[in-house]
């Protein structure tokens, strides 16, 4: 089994978020529920997580516009579109993974978040490697100024 996770799941449907605390609580995880995209940015505010699910058609603010504003402010931090629409997203804010609703198995859920946060680990690593290779090339070939 992977790490714990402090996972943050939006959704207006309480029967949904009880469903997905069930199934992540069971994995280990840490769950914190909010029933608003209003809330789910206050809980964002309030304390650090690894991973957020939302539902793609929220009450007060779409799924989409949401995820907008987390990548403004935790660029880094992924995040799993639960939706019954079909289609992919394929312009504006992205998430890092897909879960369709309803749900085809439990199994789905934690693959879903699993995928998320293994392509943000990828990412990081990516900008990691970008950064050691603009500095050996700084190196390698320093500006005129600077020989």
């Amino acid at each position: 089994m992977a790490a714990p996770l402090r996972i943050l799941v939006i959704d207006d449907d309480e029967s949904v978020r009880k469903l997905v605390w069930a199934v992540l609580h069971r994995e280990g995880h840490e769950i914190v529920q909010a029933g608003s995209g209003k809330a789910g940015l206050a809980a964002l505010e309030a304390g650090a997580f690894d991973v957020v699910l939302t539902d793609k058609n929220l009450g007060d603010i779409s799924g989409l516009e949401l995820i907008a504003r987390i990548r403004t402010s935790h660029p880094t931090l992924p995040v799993v579109l639960m939706t019954g629409a079909p289609e992919r997203i394929t312009s504006g804010a992205m998430p890092d993974a897909y879960l369709p609703k309803p749900f085809r198995s439990l199994k789905t859920l934690v693959e879903a978040v699993d995928e998320a946060v293994e392509k943000q680990r990828i990412a990081a690593l990516r900008r990691s490697a970008q950064e050691r290779l603009a500095g050996l090339r700084s190196v390698l070939h320093p500006a005129p100024g600077q020989r």
